[in-house]
């Protein structure tokens, strides 16, 4: 299977209607085919073939979606990494899926190099996220790698490359274009999955391809002419599907915004006047910022809400806000995973049910649901392959049921009503959900915490966010070792070593020990009042 078969064939059908916006600049659909052809033949004659690995931790560029396009079309896995991960966490998933090629942003090189030993990658190409811009903003950049001493690695290491440097080695070749074999892994998303452990999900071809059947139904007023903005990153099957992967499918536009703040949200969609927006609840926030309280969002038909549960009366909000700023329907909430591949369920504008609490509509076409003792579980053609390297994960991922099917098991927690809605009521594992969507797991700090010598024990539950009300922040409870004389501040510089920003506690607090339930479990409701009294 070719996935990308629709897309060369909006390219050559309209080769001069444009495919990708970036920072004012328009790439067409017949110059960004043939930039993909261009790399199909320079990551060939490098010596990558089918069933490779490559790595990237990139932002959305059109760089990052060449390069996706280009190595799958010779039937290259593509690994997608968060580029807020740390080095060594990128280097333990470069080993862990035995990648070729490592792509990174320049403000990651002297980080990577430190590690790069350990990586047995052959080439480490470095892009700058103005490659596709004028030469003098280029040059800019260059010159602030220069002044910065990133350049050193390059003369110390010959892995490392810059992507202009690619770009010379250009020169076509009789490339085989790759059909990828039914239920083959394609992509790897990275994903806590539903035990809060970090793993790495395999999605094929067919996975991603069926997943985006439904979309022009999950939007108003569908045209091929529309213009999608895309603020959701690369490296979340979310963001690469719905902001990038369908829209070239059906032909739209796409209008990338890789870098932004969550204060100017309103700001970027009137400044672009999109038709469709994908994004998170927090995204919605600064709805209620003065700022914004003339803003004209007719041009808007559809606002696509998922990742998380959005709050009735925040959703109220959302849609009173879009009633009286000339937005004529109300948000869109969507239900899916990383491992269903899209989507389970969504809203309609009509929805009588919208603002009860964790209601997410009807089950999307051509898949099922069944409540197994309260968890969610879904049969679809969408659902993943399974976890790499980690067969007993995928075995509690992915299980057969009574009727001989195999079901995915979603870790959320959920019933139907009378009308066969779904509902979402919460999530097995205590996930804590950031004011920019990124999720957080309390083993993920609690493991890193217990490394330290001088800490004995660690509990991290999620707090409100005052800042961002439909959000959770995690704060840290720290036991420490007898004789131990560290303090908050010292374990808060040891955290910033140890932890990707997104991770790290938003308080520390050190407390003689952690309180415990009769049967021996973490008392995490008296953490919570401790934090309600630090609040105070």
């Amino acid at each position: 299977m070719n996935p990308y078969s629709n897309f060369f064939y909006n390219a050559e059908k309209n080769p001069e209607k444009t495919a990708l916006i970036y920072y004012g600049k328009s790439i067409s659909y017949g110059q960004l085919a043939n930039d993909i052809r261009c790399y199909t033949s320079v990551f060939y004659n490098l010596g990558l073939r089918a069933g490779d690995t490559v790595t990237l931790s990139l932002p959305t560029t059109p760089e990052s979606i060449v390069v996706t396009y280009a190595l799958n079309m010779i039937g290259v896995l593509v690994c997608f990494v968060d580029v807020r991960f740390t080095a060594r966490q990128i280097s333990s998933i470069v080993r862990r899926t035995n990648s070729k090629m490592l792509f990174i942003m320049n403000f990651q090189t002297k980080a990577i190099a430190r590690r790069a030993r350990k990586m047995s990658v052959e080439h480490i190409v470095v892009l700058r996220g103005v490659e596709s811009l004028p030469k003098s903003i280029s040059f800019w950049y260059s010159f602030g790698d220069y002044l910065n001493g990133r350049h050193r690695h390059f003369r110390s290491d010959k892995r490392f490359k810059h992507w202009n440097e690619l770009s010379t080695t250009i020169h076509f070749s009789d490339v085989p274009i790759y059909e990828w074999p039914a239920n083959s892994s394609q992509f790897i998303f990275q994903t806590s999955g539903t035990t809060g452990k970090a793993k790495s999900v395999l999605i094929s071809a067919e996975n991603l391809y069926n997943g985006i059947l439904d979309y022009p139904n999950m939007t108003n007023d569908y045209s091929p002419d529309d213009k999608i903005l895309c603020i959701m990153p690369l490296f979340t099957l979310f963001g690469f599907q719905s902001s990038v992967f369908a829209p070239l499918n059906f032909g739209n536009t796409i209008d990338i915004v890789p870098i932004w703040e969550i204060s100017d949200f309103i700001k970027i969609i009137c400044a672009h006047r999109p038709q469709h927006i994908h994004s998170v609840p927090s995204h919605w926030e600064s709805i209620f910022d003065k700022k914004n309280s003339n803003a004209d969002l007719s041009f808007l038909k559809t606002a696509i809400v998922a990742g998380d549960i959005v709050k009735p009366d925040f959703e109220k909000a959302i849609n009173d806000y879009l009633k009286t700023h000339g937005h004529k329907y109300s948000i869109r909430k969507a239900y899916g995973m990383t491992e269903t591949s899209g989507l389970v369920a969504h809203t309609f504008n009509d929805d009588k049910n919208k603002y009860e609490f964790g209601f997410s509509g009807k089950v999307a076409d051509n898949l099922k649901v069944q409540i197994c003792e309260n968890e969610i579980c879904v049969l679809t053609a969408t659902k993943s392959i399974g976890y790499l390297n980690n067969p007993d994960a995928t075995t509690l991922l992915l299980r057969k049921h009574d009727d001989g099917l195999t079901w995915l098991h979603t870790g959320d927690t959920g019933h139907f009503d009378e009308q066969g809605n779904l509902y979402i009521t919460g999530r097995l594992k205590n996930m804590i959900v950031r004011y920019d969507g990124s999720k957080i797991f309390p083993s993920e700090i609690e493991n890193a915490f217990l490394k330290h010598p001088d800490i004995q024990n660690c509990a991290v539950v999620g707090a409100p966010d005052k800042k961002h009300p439909q959000s959770y922040l995690p704060w840290a409870f720290v036991t420490l070792k007898k004789n131990s004389h560290k303090n908050e501040d010292n374990l808060h510089k040891f955290a910033k070593k140890v932890l990707p920003e997104y991770l790290l506690p938003y308080k520390i607090l050190i407390i003689k020990e952690i309180p415990l339930t009769k049967v021996g479990k973490t008392d995490y409701s008296k953490l919570l009042e401790t934090i309600k009294t630090k609040q105070k």
